[in-house]
């Protein structure tokens, strides 16, 4: 079952059975990330969405809020690379 989370600039989506998030871009990372998968914290990646993602101060932490209330495995951007949850392996 998908949950959105923020839609009004951003379209993301976390899948609770398969544990994905749907990012859209508010956790892109630079560079080419076709067929390449990191691992990294993911606490520290939704902390650092910045105002030029959401420019709505209310909204940014409303957003970053809900992102810390869940523990996805899997994060699946719009751009950039796709990472595993370091924090739960």
């Amino acid at each position: 079952m998908k949950r959105p989370i923020f839609g009004k600039l951003y379209q993301i989506a976390y899948e609770q059975n398969s544990g994905i998030l749907y990012s859209s871009d508010l956790m892109q990372s630079p560079g080419d990330g076709r067929d390449t998968v990191e691992e990294c914290g993911y606490l520290p990646r939704a902390e650092s969405i910045s105002p030029v993602r959401i420019p709505n101060g209310k909204g940014l932490e409303d957003t970053k809020r809900k992102l810390a209330s869940i523990s996805p495995r899997f994060v699946e951007v719009g751009h950039g690379f796709c990472f595993v949850n370091a924090d739960i392996m």
